[in-house]
């Protein structure tokens, strides 16, 4: 079994056409789904579900770059696409509203800022 490095991956985000967010060093996506017991007397003592609610959130983490496009701010909604690997044909997409932004300023280090995007809709594993 391979393995794929982290080192390859990449984010892309905007309000219109996502571009490539320089400086990222981490990504996450949280990907749920809900489901409904329909469990009934008639089950023969195995539990039965029903598909419900999907929903996901995205965050990043990054050195501040000064080339992102977008006055990216909470309550924005964005196009986002998260790849594994930066040339990978496949990748998690969807669209999305940002909750967070977290600048980081220190004295004694580079600026760096965290982001936050609660998906909305439909979260796609394929291409735009």
């Amino acid at each position: 079994m391979s393995r794929i490095a982290g080192k390859a991956g990449s984010v892309l985000i905007d309000a219109t056409v996502p571009a490539a967010v320089l400086g990222v060093t981490s990504w996450d996506a949280d990907l749920q789904g809900d489901v409904t017991d329909t469990t009934g007397m008639d089950s023969g003592g195995t539990k039965e579900f029903l598909a419900g609610l999907t929903s996901g959130t995205a965050s990043v983490e990054c050195f501040a770059d000064g080339t992102l496009n977008t006055d990216i701010r909470p309550g924005l909604t964005v196009l986002v696409n998260l790849k594994h690997v930066s040339t990978d044909a496949n990748y998690w997409y969807g669209d999305g509203i940002v909750t967070s932004v977290k600048p980081t300023v220190a004295v004694d280090g580079a600026v760096k800022f965290s982001l936050g995007v609660q998906f909305s809709g439909t979260v796609t594993w394929g291409s735009r």
